[in-house]
């Protein structure tokens, strides 16, 4: 049964689908599952930029923080944050 020439021929195609289709899943999901977790840690990562920003002037209030927290800031740290990410 294994040498007969119409089974090597049916199990070498079943395999040769199944690492097809295997390969194919493969180089589709990878890069889709990274680009997904690289915009997820991007938008956490700009959320509690921001959440520190908006407690840090509940506590201490506007006018103190404007020389630590000013926009300017803010800006280059989630350009940096979105640099160091790449």
């Amino acid at each position: 049964m294994f040498r007969s020439k119409l089974f090597l021929k049916m199990f070498s195609t079943i395999i040769l689908v199944i690492a097809l289709f295997s390969i194919s899943i493969y180089f589709y999901s990878v890069p889709l599952i990274e680009k997904t977790l690289y915009e997820a840690e991007t938008r956490s990562g700009r959320t509690i930029l921001d959440s520190v920003y908006l407690d840090n002037v509940k506590f201490h209030g506007e006018r103190s923080l404007r020389c630590l927290f000013s926009r300017e800031h803010v800006e280059r740290e989630r350009a940096t944050r979105c640099f160091t990410t790449n």
